[in-house]
């Protein structure tokens, strides 16, 4: 049995009996894991309020082989963020982030880039930092480190480059995960009724979330996009990423009015979304 000190951000936890909890936390050297807090009521085991959803903290935990189950010993908390603990919007926003974390990493994949952007987006919302632009980039830049960023500088079926000055709005397409030129718009509405068909996006929108996939969140704050963007870049982003959960992400039930007004297909009602073929990661 080896004992080990890490920083994690703690991403949920499922209580086990009268005294237990299972974790769920994300590690800059070992990604997302699982492990087991034994008896985190007694007041021998030093874990206090450290184990709470949008916690960074110092972990000690102890792994045993050769199954690799992970023991969780104590956790000493470093940020709390309390200010996000105090406004309902923050909460929700926070736990589309968490959410998005266990969605799109595997379990023992290192990804010290999202453990990054996860802490500077918690950082940033305690902060009073703007509640939709940080999620916008959380998520260009999560897909990004995780493969799934969607192709937005050229049509992705026939390569052929999109360039902001053209007069024609581009088309993007959830299932083919980014751009599609008018022809090959016209042609997978022939070949097929895709549950998610290609839908036009204005060219600001495209330049905005390009920008965003490129810049860190210090930079991307200093962007000062127009309030038209924010719906349209929600929309986007909801509809790729509801497609490749293949589901309806579980934070995605708390809606804007604008969203149940604008008929963009969100379902409200709970009910996971149809199953389709989703957009395979970009090899690296």
């Amino acid at each position: 049995m080896t004992l080990t000190r890490t920083e994690a951000i703690m991403l949920g936890s499922i209580r086990l009996g009268e005294a237990n909890r299972l974790v769920t936390f994300l590690t800059p050297a070992r990604g997302r894991l699982t492990g087991m807090a034994y008896n985190v009521r007694k007041p021998n085991r030093r874990f206090g309020a450290a184990l709470e959803p949008f916690t960074q903290c110092e972990l000690v935990m102890a792994e045993r082989r050769p199954h690799h189950h992970i023991d969780l010993r104590q956790a000493s908390i470093l940020h709390s963020f309390p200010a996000i603990r105090t406004d309902l919007v923050r909460i929700e926003a926070a736990g589309r982030l968490v959410m998005l974390c266990r969605a799109f990493l595997p379990e023992a994949a290192p990804h010290p880039v999202a453990f990054s952007l996860l802490a500077d987006s918690l950082a940033a919302l305690a902060c009073g930092e703007a509640v939709w632009l940080t999620l916008r980039l959380f998520e260009v830049q999560l897909l990004r480190d995780a493969g799934y960023e969607p192709r937005l500088d050229r049509c992705v079926r026939c390569q052929r480059e999109w360039r902001p000055e053209l007069a024609s709005a581009p088309l993007f397409s959830p299932l083919a995960g980014g751009l599609l030129c008018r022809r090959c718009a016209a042609a997978d509405r022939r070949d097929a009724a895709a549950a998610e068909p290609p839908f036009p996006v204005s060219s600001s929108v495209v330049v905005f979330l390009r920008q965003a996939a490129g810049l860190d969140l210090e930079q991307g704050r200093q962007l000062q996009p127009a309030e038209a963007l924010y719906r349209e870049s929600e929309l986007v982003l909801r509809r790729y990423i509801r497609l490749l959960l293949d589901r309806q992400p579980l934070s995605d039930r708390l809606n804007t009015p604008w969203m149940e007004s604008e008929g963009d297909g969100v379902v409200t009602s709970g009910e996971p979304a149809p199953r389709i073929s989703r957009p395979q990661p970009i090899s690296r």
